[in-house]
């Protein structure tokens, strides 16, 4: 093997040494870093426990209500959805367009006519 080649070889060495050793500390850095955010999620946790249970309860009183809401639109019409004021004010604060309503309102006729 001739000087040249050695020398090629002792950079290349030191080289991939240089690599190896900026490799390990950014390795390191990233543990670092890693464990950091784990503490950070660990102490953030009993907030997304209160958050999920709160966003639960509310998801089941908008259920309730929105159950209530849906007896407004037909108010003096039974099951089906009237055309007063009140109804139709009803009908959009639930977020239906004139055109579900009357959609509903022959599905319904029709089911009613074919004994369904």
């Amino acid at each position: 093997m001739s000087v040249n080649n050695m020398d090629e070889l002792k950079r290349e060495n030191l080289c991939l040494h240089q690599q190896i050793a900026k490799l390990t500390s950014e390795l390191a850095e990233a543990e670092k870093a890693l464990k950091w955010h784990k503490v950070e999620l660990a102490k953030q946790k009993p907030y997304i426990k209160d958050l999920e249970a709160q966003e639960k309860k509310e998801r089941y009183e908008n259920k309730a209500l929105r159950s209530e809401l849906e007896k407004l639109p037909c108010l003096g019409n039974g099951n089906f959805y009237g055309n007063s004021e009140g109804n139709v004010i009803a009908q959009k604060a639930l977020g239906l367009k004139p055109s579900d309503v009357y959609g509903l309102i022959n599905k319904a006729l029709k089911d009613n006519k074919d004994g369904k």
